[in-house]
């Protein structure tokens, strides 16, 4: 029932649905295989839901600040002045989200990279806000305990017996306060943490977590930056911030489309080309083919090639394209066994002269032995 009733007001779906969505990923991390994809596009379509849900939160969110005012109820100064910041900073960030969100789907002519920049770098803004406020928080509350304690300790016998009932309550709903207050700051250093990671690389901590701890507030256009850059630093392991990553759209929906990646000069390109072998050994990174930007002619003749293959792989499923290179793996595997066949005959053969010569060896020493001893 608790459950049920967490869920019909908004705040409770909307942390329910966070939270799946924060499960989903932490399972899914960067485990290859089919059922991990799956649960990373669930998490995609939730964390989607979540912005969603968002472009209808300006006016609820507005019409809270107007009713909070300048906090003139508030009795601490410094948390009158984090509520109004918070306040000031959580009501900007709808519009910039609103406006990269749009932008993704193409109804304004912007792009939307920045504006999803722009969003972390709010809501890490109030991230901040947060944590100082709740620390204020945790202060004040701590303190107001204190002086409870200390108030029951100085009154004498009669009159803690009288008091006792009053401040008992007074106590709990103190330590309730606090405890909740700890919460939402574990909960705001938390969001901090994955909030620099997602901020664009070079910037503090940014892109060095692992998806399984950080990839909680997920951005399409600044996840391919961030992947691209853990590629180069950990696949190839150069250190190459790319100008520019984007993803194109692929024919097929069960897998992803090319990331063309923008870097600084042909040097830069070179030392990535002549690292990408590294790739091979590389456990995370083995099924990532790196290949140089084509001209359109170029593109052209892989497409009709493309083609062809495919019409190749209808009537034989064997055949595959990896990169330039088709691979019929029915005849490649055919091929290996009838080397390992050739090697396994001739390792035979080599054991039989072997045992010739050792049988051979074996009569010559038994007619020496034989010879000597007539002698």
């Amino acid at each position: 029932m608790d459950l049920v009733r967490v869920l019909e007001t908004y705040r409770g779906h909307d942390r329910i649905i966070r939270l799946s969505t924060y499960v989903c990923m932490f399972v899914s991390g960067d485990r290859k295989g089919l059922a991990f994809d799956r649960i990373r596009a669930i998490a995609t379509d939730l964390g989607a839901c979540r912005v969603i849900l968002r472009l209808f939160d300006d006016l609820p969110m507005l019409l809270y600040n107007l009713s909070y005012g300048t906090g003139s109820k508030e009795k601490s100064t410094p948390l009158r002045i984090l509520n109004l910041l918070t306040n000031i900073i959580n009501q900007s960030y709808y519009p910039v989200e609103h406006i990269a969100w749009l932008a993704d789907r193409q109804v304004i002519n912007t792009d939307s990279k920045k504006w999803w920049v722009l969003g972390v770098m709010i809501w890490a803004l109030s991230l901040v806000a947060e944590i100082l406020k709740q620390l204020v928080n945790t202060n004040l509350i701590s303190r107001k305990l204190k002086q409870i304690k200390k108030q029951q300790y100085l009154e004498s016998t009669d009159e803690r017996e009288e008091s006792i009932e009053s401040t008992s309550t007074e106590a709990k709903a103190l330590k309730a306060n606090l405890l909740e207050a700890r919460l939402s700051l574990l909960q705001a250093s938390s969001d901090f943490m994955n909030a620099i990671n997602w901020c664009p690389p070079g910037f503090l901590w940014a892109g060095k977590l692992s998806r399984s701890w950080s990839e909680t507030f997920r951005r399409v256009p600044m996840e391919i930056s961030n992947q691209v850059s853990a590629l180069f630093r950990e696949g190839l392991k150069v250190q190459i911030t790319p100008i520019n990553c984007e993803r194109k759209q692929s024919r097929s929906e069960h897998t992803s489309g090319v990331v063309i990646v923008s870097c600084k000069s042909k040097s830069v390109v070179n030392d990535v080309m002549s690292a990408k072998y590294k790739l091979k050994s590389s456990r995370q990174y083995s099924d990532i083919f790196i290949h140089r930007d084509q001209s359109v002619q170029q593109r052209i003749e892989r497409k009709n090639f493309q083609t062809i293959v495919d019409v190749l792989k209808s009537v034989d499923p064997h055949i595959n394209m990896k990169g330039a290179e088709v691979i019929a793996s029915r005849y490649v595997n055919h091929r290996r066994s009838s080397e390992n066949r050739s090697e396994h005959q001739n390792t035979s053969r080599r054991g039989t002269n072997n045992s010739t010569r050792s049988s051979t060896s074996n009569l010559h020493s038994s007619f020496n032995t034989r010879t000597s001893h007539r002698e």
